[in-house]
């Protein structure tokens, strides 16, 4: 073995061992917070209208519900930049929206329910043991699972019974998985600043922070970018920020572990 070939094992082998020390320390790898966002879609100013849950269909239509109304809510398609009424509900109130595989319009309430879309009618997909169910989302397996207004933060599977896969501290706000299972939340609705993150194994990982926007709903897009709702100036927003540069930058981060031996330490995939 010549030189060359030593000098890059032992610098692989220090930048393990400085990126372990690292995740020790609590700082993870990927962090874009500096990255801007772009706006995808501005509603017409009126405060009882504001964006709630977006959500992408499978076909790669944009969704989302307006909130803030406490008679009517509604669920909305975007078609180029017009918004097309996809569903009224005739009592509130719908905080979160979420497509399964086969491409059926679920959402819930606040209460213990999960409600689907049946031709023009809602009727009760799922009922839980738990209260208060804030948001919504599907693995890409096709298992539902959903946060509630709790403290600490949880996420369920949704099951007999339902099972806790994720918990924090504090608040947990909307919940999505990204293209290739990982867990994307944030850490409550309607804060500023408002953080997302990532679940990779047992950690969190900071992907993104919204530092002047009081988010109210998230949704990864196939591509792995990042939407989210806000309430800005007025009136509802929807945002985009390219996540998926994070995700390269989380694996370039994880190689050199690979490559000192610790691969076991990292479960990927460990939600599903």
């Amino acid at each position: 073995m010549g030189r060359k070939e030593i000098s890059c094992i032992v610098a692989g082998l220090a930048l393990a061992s400085m990126l372990m020390a690292l995740s020790d320390a609590g700082l993870e790898a990927g962090t874009l917070g500096a990255q801007s966002a772009t706006l995808v879609h501005r509603r017409p100013s009126d405060v009882i209208n504001e964006v709630g849950g977006v959500r992408f269909a499978p076909n790669g239509t944009l969704y989302f519900c307006d909130v803030g109304n406490t008679v009517i809510n509604r669920v909305f398609r975007l078609a180029g930049s017009a918004e097309e009424v996809v569903y009224t509900r005739p009592k509130p109130t719908i905080h979160d929206i979420a497509f399964s595989p086969n491409g059926t319009l679920y959402f819930v309430d606040s209460t213990n329910k999960v409600y689907k879309l049946v031709g023009s009618a809602e009727a009760v997909a799922y009922e839980s043991q738990t209260w208060g169910i804030l948001a919504l989302g599907f693995h890409p397996n096709g298992t539902m699972y959903y946060s509630t207004c709790e403290v600490p933060g949880l996420v369920y599977r949704a099951s007999a019974p339902d099972a806790v896969v994720c918990s924090r501290p504090g608040f947990l706000g909307h919940i999505d998985f990204g293209p290739e299972g990982s867990l994307y939340f944030t850490d409550g609705p309607v804060v500023v600043p408002s953080n997302f993150f990532r679940v990779l194994g047992a950690k969190e990982s900071l992907v993104y922070t919204a530092e002047k926007e009081a988010v109210r709903g998230m949704c990864m897009a196939p591509n792995g970018t990042l939407y989210y709702s806000a309430f800005v100036s007025g009136a509802g927003c929807i945002y985009s920020v390219p996540i998926a540069e994070i995700d390269h930058a989380v694996l370039l981060g994880l190689l050199p572990l690979i490559l000192g031996g610790f691969a076991s330490r990292v479960d990927r995939g460990s939600i599903a």
